[in-house]
């Protein structure tokens, strides 16, 4: 049985070996760029100017030096400059690893400049191409590499991927995708954090998609678990967290004082970021009627440029309310014509929400067709196994029964060959005697007389 089990596991390296391919990297990339690249990773400026103002500048190097202008451009918050070489460099690298589809290095490329180009589309308002370009980057990523591979920076990739499309389907009201993208970026940043904040940031924005379907328990939650992922409190998800609990804990409790504290102490400190808690407050205001007040930050929020379109939308919306009630038709007028200018129409809207509900149900459908055939491919091998284990097994016991009916054949050969020899061969006298005395009859009677006292003579007469 056990040269079986040896055949066993040899088939099951087998067949596991199969299933991993051979990948000969065909990848050659100029090494001055794979420097830049590695020193992005560590400080994005330092590579910004390697690249624009250094040594490297106004080379011609092809589509990585594209793409890497490109990623340092979005880490260090600048507007992208090169979108008709970057689309070049995501064909090509889609060619590439067309050509050599076994080359990790041109799946990660053609995967980062999907990524990169899916960022170009979202800085331009193209939201239904900026999330194909994600899901492309994701999809080239999960089929390329198997799921312990992806570790270190592919891992990084892929929560930075998956959490642009959380952003994006919470700015458009699609909580059950965001919650999704966010459990799956989160998984993939603890494997790589992309960054000290990271994984706070993730926790804030699935917290942030319970808010919007009113789960307050779960949105409570994650907004405390992203505070305390925090190593400290002087940053933006800091900030955002705290103002966005307690516009949560005042709609639910009603106790406008306390939240405005939470809010104002959270932004004292932080000039540049304390318009993205004007709209809060003004709402806050707003909301209690206190019109003076909340006409302060409603109008500081909508000036500033770093809120997002819909929450200008939305204070416009308070704004008109406000001046309504107050009679000023004029500043009234200034926001409705606002209003009908950049707000897409319902129609617009509903379609643009329509397809991207499409794509991420279309993403959701094709993960589980892939993990369906994998539970039915492993079901199929362990029957196989299983099938091939029991022929074993039979085929064990068949030849134990076979041999045994073969001992006792040449065993009753053995006695019917010395009976014959027995009565075919002559013996003397003497033979004949120690033959009758070593019978075991004959042994027992000679111990018995052996043992009987001789002490008296027999009297036969």
């Amino acid at each position: 049985m056990k040269y079986m089990i040896y055949i066993l596991v040899i088939l099951m390296l087998s067949v596991s070996a199969s299933c991993v391919r051979e990948r000969a990297d065909d990848c050659k990339l100029p090494s001055r760029l794979v420097s830049v690249d590695s020193l992005m990773q560590r400080d994005p400026q330092a590579a910004l100017d390697t690249l624009v103002g250094g040594t490297l500048s106004g080379t011609d190097l092809g589509d990585y030096y594209t793409l890497l202008v490109s990623e340092a451009l979005f880490k260090t918050y600048n507007e992208q400059q090169m979108r008709g070489g970057l689309m070049e460099a995501v064909h090509a690298f889609d060619s590439l690893h067309a050509l050599y589809p076994d080359s990790d290095g041109y799946a990660l490329l053609s995967a980062r400049s999907h990524y990169m180009n899916g960022v170009g589309y979202y800085e331009n308002d193209s939201l239904v191409p900026a999330c194909q370009e994600y899901l492309t980057a994701i999809d080239i990523m999960e089929r390329h590499f198997d799921e312990d591979q992806l570790v270190g920076y592919k891992a990084k990739l892929m929560a930075l991927a998956y959490n642009r499309l959380v952003d994006l389907y919470s700015e458009y009201i699609l909580p059950e995708a965001g919650i999704y993208f966010g459990r799956k970026s989160l998984k993939y940043n603890r494997i790589e954090p992309t960054s000290k904040y990271g994984e706070a940031n993730i926790l804030y924005g699935i917290g942030n998609n319970h808010d919007i379907c009113e789960r307050e328990d779960s949105a409570f939650f994650y907004y405390n678990k992203a505070l305390e992922a925090l190593p400290d409190k002087d940053n933006g998800v800091y900030r955002k967290t705290v103002a966005s609990r307690a516009l949560l804990s005042y709609i639910m409790n009603g106790d406008s004082q306390e939240s405005i504290k939470q809010i104002n102490e959270a932004f004292k400190d932080a000039n540049d970021e304390k318009p993205m808690s004007f709209a809060i407050l003004g709402y806050i205001y707003y909301n209690e009627k206190e019109y003076d007040s909340a006409l302060i930050y409603l109008n500081s929020a909508f000036e500033t440029n770093i809120i997002s379109h819909d929450t200008k939308i939305r204070c416009a919306k308070y704004l008109i309310e406000i001046y309504n009630e107050l009679g000023n038709t004029l500043e009234l007028n200034r926001y409705s014509n606002y209003i009908s200018v950049n707000m897409n129409s319902n129609g617009e809207r509903q379609l643009l929400v329509s397809n991207l509900g499409d794509l991420f149900h279309g993403f959701v459908r094709s993960h589980d067709v892939g993990s369906r055939n994998s539970v039915i491919y492993f079901t199929g091998l362990s029957i196989i196994l299983f099938a091939i284990m029991l022929g074993a097994s039979l085929y064990e016991r068949r030849i134990k029964r076979m041999l045994g009916e073969q001992m006792k054949l040449e065993k009753q050969m053995k006695i019917e060959e010395r009976v014959d020899g027995a009565a075919n061969s002559p013996l003397s006298e003497e033979e004949m005697l120690r033959g009758f005395y070593n019978e075991p009859i004959c042994r027992e009677i000679l111990g018995m007389v052996c043992y009987i006292p001789i002490n008296t003579r027999t009297n036969y007469s």
